[in-house]
């Protein structure tokens, strides 16, 4: 028995080595690292209000990132939204999600690696206030003050680099990280009309409240909200995007490239030379989201 239990062990030790059999997040992201096949992250959902106010004496103005509510949904505006003296609407874009921050001081470590949550989304990092570029590979970069973004088995990483060509922060230095967390496609909201209330305190010119005074309303619907890609989907994909090799010469190539893209239902590759427009591949991409 004891031999047996241990066998068994074994066997499902092994299997977690094989994309075909694994049963586990972390080891289907270890092997598409090793498949260097780009693992695809969650997105926001979006959508256009109208915000409707009385018309104010004055300008306001609400900083960025305010939060509201849509059908309970926790939605946040990436933009301060200025509102002229005398004006009752404005109409604005709004994304799925609630705000995220993380302030760390550099230890100076090369390749040093900073985890972030899974659903995080509209990354942006600053060292010492200064905004870095996100790259997908350190090689052939022309900005210095660059970060590489990617899952790992420890979930979203930011990773600084240490090589010929990159800088890493230097010991000490504050490093600030913002987003979004979003909850994917539960975020998705089919149907436009619904009313939108603050979450964030609003003043006018004179410092009083007034968030009272805003009410909303959706002029879309609340679409392109996407999971961060399933186990299914890496175990589909990642072995045709690793025999590619980066390049599109055959049909199969172009699929499986575009099938990088999440949840599509079908793609349809046509070459060039089948409808005499030599030189071009038309590539017909069909999936529940419009976006």
């Amino acid at each position: 028995g004891i031999l047996d239990r241990h066998l068994y062990w074994n066997d499902q030790q092994a299997s977690e080595s094989f994309l075909s059999f694994c049963r586990t997040r972390e080891a289907a992201v270890r092997i598409a690292q090793q498949l260097n096949y780009p693992l695809a992250s969650a997105t926001p959902a979006t959508v256009e209000v109208t915000l409707s106010f009385p018309a104010f004496n004055s300008q306001i103005e609400i900083a960025k990132n305010s939060v509201w509510l849509i059908n309970n949904i926790s939605f946040v505006c990436l933009t301060p939204i200025v509102i002229p003296a005398n004006q009752s609407s404005i109409s604005v874009s709004m994304v799925q999600g609630t705000n995220y921050t993380l302030n760390k001081t550099a230890t100076g470590a090369a390749w040093a690696v900073i985890a972030l949550p899974l659903n995080i989304s509209n990354l942006e990092v600053k060292v010492n206030g200064e905004v870095w570029q996100k790259v997908d590979s350190f090689i052939g970069i022309t900005n210095q003050k660059s970060y590489k973004y990617g899952e790992r088995s420890i979930g979203q990483t930011v990773t600084f680099g240490a090589n010929v060509g990159t800088l890493q922060p230097s010991q000490g230095d504050a490093i600030a990280i913002s987003g979004i967390l979003t909850l994917g496609t539960k975020g998705n909201i089919p149907t436009a009309g619904f009313p939108v209330v603050a979450g964030t305190t609003i003043l006018n010119g004179l410092g009083q409240n007034v968030t009272n005074a805003f009410t909303g309303v959706t002029t879309t619907a609340a679409m392109g909200g996407k999971d961060v890609e399933s186990i299914d989907s890496i175990k589909a994909n990642a072995p045709a995007f690793y025999t590619t090799q980066g390049r599109c010469v055959t049909k199969e190539d172009y699929e499986a490239v575009v099938r990088t893209i999440q949840e599509l239902n079908e793609v349809k590759i046509i070459p060039g030379q089948d409808i005499n427009r030599y030189g071009e591949v038309l590539c017909l991409i069909y999936g529940d989201d419009p976006y």
